[in-house]
């Protein structure tokens, strides 16, 4: 679970891995019912089990971390998400795999 504040708000919203754990589900806070509505569910490339997610922010970026076991080989791969503007959450093509004993 992360919390951040992923539309600009002023108010945390929650990220969550989804019930499968091959997906990561955005909670936008609503301040007029004062509860977490949910947003997006989005479904990493060849990631069999989601085990982290960390949020991040630049100055004008948001990007999502996502630390998972490698469907193809098994290997722990981090994958990176940006925010775009409409709140959809854009895929980079860049993924870290995380060697064994480093």
């Amino acid at each position: 679970m992360a919390f951040a504040d992923l539309n600009a708000d002023k108010y945390t919203d929650v990220v969550t891995v989804g019930s499968t754990g091959k997906t990561f589900e955005v909670y936008i806070f609503d301040t007029k019912t004062s509860k977490f509505l949910h947003s997006k569910t989005v479904t990493p490339s060849d990631c069999h089990q989601i085990d982290n997610i960390a949020v991040g922010r630049t100055q004008d970026l948001l990007r999502i971390f996502v630390t998972c076991k490698q469907e193809k080989t098994g290997n722990t791969i981090i994958r990176f998400f940006d925010r775009t503007y409409d709140m959809s959450f854009e895929h980079v093509d860049f993924v870290l795999k995380i060697e064994s004993g480093s």
